[in-house]
């Protein structure tokens, strides 16, 4: 594992190369069959690779190794080691944000005793005990932190700096992937089924129902800034993260999950706008399909669309009074996605525009139609009618937010849609094309722009919110505990 340890360190800001012949332990946790998370102690826990460690054998998911050491030729040595390490505990308590401090801590006394512990059995007593050892790493470091500003390893770490957030390491390369915020512990990993949420207030109906209960030792990681949360449900093991609004979130973050994780499908939730008059604010939809809408050929007032376009939206029609003068702005023409997918032949796109929920899952969600839903949000603030959840209607996602009563029309009459969001296509597809279960629920929180006066999400999204959860956990809990979910 020589190559985990010659990246601890950004090698601008110091030269951490380790001695031949020794070693670190460290706990080594295996994420996927190639893919391994390595703790050695000192630093962030790291993702790396098996052909950069020593470890073989597939069959184990958590155990220990040794962390080898580059020879670091002249000048270097166990002494280079033992400055470095505790340069680095240094850096993450003075620096890093509580977990991170916590951690320094924990992994500090270890290593030089807690100052609880004047001796340790088998040491003598007045002959450097552990406490007075403590004491003189802390007073040299002190005295390092002091004196020397130009070639320490955390001279980069200051708040607003270009190069360096407070407490978070930086790595020149934007390929590494790093963990910023360390594991706590260790256990077997996954199989796991994926949540995928988009912004807070969707997250905060989540936890606020109580039924999440975070991995004690393994509660969450950051990758790519976002913070993928481990846990269970109703007795099965979860994996959620809020991606983000708009499709290219919604996109990397499914992405990285299926990639980084033992997942085993994708249940993606939260809000949208009601398209169809028929369904009300707070209603439940579960789509059997999604299409992205927007993708769009928009062309001249005197030129034509695509006639391979599914859908045609002539600006000029909605002008007042109608059909009088030319609109400049043309005509537009609803394309399709260009689809790849492991199932498919190689590097050859499918023209697509519906998405299609997994059957088995969408059978299984048949079952939820009659939950009893929110319909106030407080003593105050109540929905006129009881809200239903309705499962196998159509949903649009394009990178609009719709707030248009005109345009809400158009896309109700070309593509009988009930519900328009930001990001239920761009979820679908990915975990489509990477071979793997998904579900769409959402809660209807505004009529997208039908309404009168403001926009309604900000008043009852909430509710919404709250109703697409209980519709999520109701799913899940119908799911077989030995998750094995296929197409």
């Amino acid at each position: 594992m020589s190559t985990y340890m010659s990246r601890l360190f950004p090698r601008s800001n110091s030269s951490f190369f380790l001695c031949s012949g020794q070693a670190i332990k460290a706990d080594v946790l295996r994420l996927r069959e190639q893919t391994l998370l390595v703790d050695a102690g000192i630093g962030s826990p790291r993702i790396c690779t098996q052909d950069e460690t020593s470890v073989t054998g597939k069959g184990v998911n958590r155990f220990e190794d040794k962390v080898g050491f580059l020879d670091s030729g002249a000048g270097g040595g166990e002494s280079l080691v033992r400055k470095r390490v505790l340069e680095r505990f240094f850096v993450d308590l003075v620096s890093g944000d509580s977990l991170i401090k916590e951690r320094a801590a924990v992994k500090f006394n270890d290593l030089l005793g807690s100052r609880a512990l004047d001796v340790v059995a088998g040491e003598p007593t007045l002959l450097n005990p552990r406490r007075f050892r403590q004491t003189l790493v802390w007073l040299e470091l002190n005295r390092r932190w002091r004196s020397n500003s130009k070639n320490k390893p955390w001279a980069g770490f200051q708040s607003c700096s270009g190069t360096a957030l407070v407490g978070r390491v930086h790595f020149p390369s934007k390929a590494e992937k790093v963990l910023e915020v360390p594991l706590q512990g260790g256990k077997e990993m996954g199989p796991y089924i994926g949540l995928v949420t988009v912004f807070a207030t969707e997250e905060d109906a989540f936890f606020a129902s109580g039924s999440f209960r975070p991995d004690s030792r393994y509660p969450f990681i950051y990758l790519s800034g976002r913070r993928f949360r481990f846990g269970e449900i109703h007795g099965r093991k979860v994996v959620y993260v809020r991606c983000g609004i708009g499709m290219m979130n919604a996109v990397a973050a499914t992405q990285q999950m299926l990639d980084v994780f033992d997942v085993k499908g994708i249940i993606h939730f939260g809000i949208a706008g009601n398209t169809n008059n028929s369904m009300s604010i707070g209603d439940v939809t579960i789509p059997n399909q999604v299409a992205h809408t927007g993708i769009w050929d928009w062309v001249n007032p005197n030129s034509t669309v695509d006639p391979a376009d599914v859908a045609q939206l002539d600006i000029g029609s909605y002008n007042v009074p109608k059909g009088s003068g030319i609109n400049l702005l043309g005509h537009i023409g609803n394309n399709k996605e260009q689809f790849y997918s492991v199932s498919g032949e190689p590097n050859v796109a499918e023209r697509l525009l519906w998405a299609k929920i997994t059957p088995q899952w969408l059978r299984l969600a048949s079952g939820l139609e009659g939950i009893k839903l929110e319909q106030c949000l407080n003593s105050s603030l109540c929905l006129p009618e009881k809200p239903k959840l309705v499962v196998g209607l159509r949903a649009s996602t394009a990178d609009i937010f719709v707030d248009n009563a005109a345009y809400r029309d158009f896309l109700f009459q070309q593509f009988g849609v009930s519900s328009a969001d930001m990001e239920s296509a761009a979820v679908v597809l990915t975990s489509l094309s990477n071979g793997f279960p998904v579900i769409v629920i959402r809660g209807l929180s505004d009529l997208a722009g039908k309404q009168q006066g403001d926009n309604a999400w900000s008043k009852f999204g909430s509710l919404a919110a709250l109703n697409s959860v209980k519709a999520v956990l109701g799913f899940i809990s119908k799911l077989p505990h030995a998750h094995s979910a296929t197409h």
